[in-house]
């Protein structure tokens, strides 16, 4: 079976020679007799000139016991040195996560997987101080093969604290990455809530700009059809315009955007048909015989009726049913409402209007 032993317990192998030199030259004529004390808790053990840790002083005292119970006569066991400085990198890196792991596990009773590594780039595990750690460990292993064990407990040491400060290095500059990291995503995030927002802004001021149009435009209608009479000639379409408008008004107040555009462009749509010069009547209200002199002779010279005053029969046989008598063409009484039938296939349409400017009649057929 193999051994290692490190450094403190090759001093102490070399006090154990150096006090007893002839118990390798007769090895087969003395046995030495056992010391007083043999429990690891009674070798005492000299103040070291360099910083060695509580595992180290447990090897040291096994190894002095071992050194006394050794029997020269028996076959001798082939030891295996090991400098200290090998140990040193490969135990300061892994000591923090491994101790970490270990106390959760044991504070909780169970085991816990422990936490993935982060990823190290290259260029950051070669700082300087694992350079400097590197250089320590092969000066220590140099003073190791040269005999120089407390040199080479030193410069091991040095090393331990080089590898230790590369790894409180190697965790300063993650850090210092995850913060410029962070950093950089919460300016891009701000930075999209920001463009975010000015979308928004300019997306609500293209459509409060389309709605103003649309009610610019549906006033300019509604103004244009009150101005050549359509709310007489056309009094339902101008209605129905004025309601659409009124909403178009109160949605845009309300920045219902769609709302405005929509109800502006119903106004247009039921002023389309109104004309500036009205088509010709479909009916004439009879005014009275002694301010207008309204019988079916002169109604039918108006011009927005036929033009012609002997063209009455057809206005009469077309309304006579309204007549209180209607065998007599010559009473008629004001307020009745006469329906004018078309002469030349003229379009006719909505009641007359005094002052209003109507289309002038087809001229007659050859």
């Amino acid at each position: 079976m193999n051994r290692t032993v490190r450094l403190a317990s090759i001093a102490a192998l070399l006090f154990a020679v150096s006090c007893v030199p002839s118990l390798f030259a007769q090895a087969d004529l003395m046995t030495l007799p056992e010391p007083a004390a043999t429990a690891v808790d009674s070798v005492a053990l000299a103040e070291p000139d360099v910083s060695i840790g509580d595992a180290v002083v447990e090897e040291l005292s096994l190894s002095l016991v071992a050194l006394w119970t050794l029997d020269p006569g028996a076959p001798f066991e082939p030891m295996e040195f090991t400098s200290m400085a090998s140990y040193a990198q490969a135990g300061s890196t892994d000591a923090a996560s491994t101790d970490a792991v270990t106390a959760a596990s044991e504070s909780e009773g169970e085991w816990v997987e422990p936490a993935p590594e982060p990823v190290i780039p290259p260029g950051l595990l070669n700082n300087q101080y694992y350079r400097e750690s590197i250089r320590l460990k092969r000066l220590a292993d140099e003073a190791f093969e040269y005999g120089d064990y407390d040199a080479s407990a030193a410069l091991a040491d040095q090393s331990a604290r080089a590898a230790i400060r590369s790894d409180e290095y190697i965790v300063e500059r993650l850090k210092a990455k995850a913060d410029a990291d962070a950093l950089a995503a919460a300016k891009a995030a701000a930075a999209k809530d920001a463009a975010e927002r000015e979308a928004a802004a300019e997306a609500r001021r293209l459509q409060m700009l389309a709605a103003d149009n649309a009610i610019s435009e549906a006033k300019a209608r509604l103004d244009w059809a009150l101005g050549v009479g359509a709310d007489k000639t056309y009094p339902t379409q101008y209605g129905g315009a004025s309601l659409a408008y009124d909403a178009a008004v109160g949605a845009r107040a309300l920045e219902d955007w769609n709302g405005a555009v929509a109800n502006a462009r119903r106004v247009l749509d039921l002023l389309a048909d109104v004309k500036e010069l009205a088509p010709l009547p479909l009916t004439y209200t009879v005014r009275s015989w002694a301010e207008h002199r309204d019988c079916f002779w002169n109604i039918a010279g108006y011009p927005f009726v036929y033009g012609d005053p002997t063209k009455w029969p057809m206005l009469y046989e077309a309304n006579k049913a309204k007549l209180r008598r209607p065998d007599n063409p010559n009473l008629i009484h004001p307020g009745i409402v006469l329906t004018i039938p078309s002469l030349r296939g003229e379009v006719r349409e909505g009641a007359w209007v005094n002052g209003r400017a109507y289309s002038p009649l087809p001229p007659k057929r050859k």
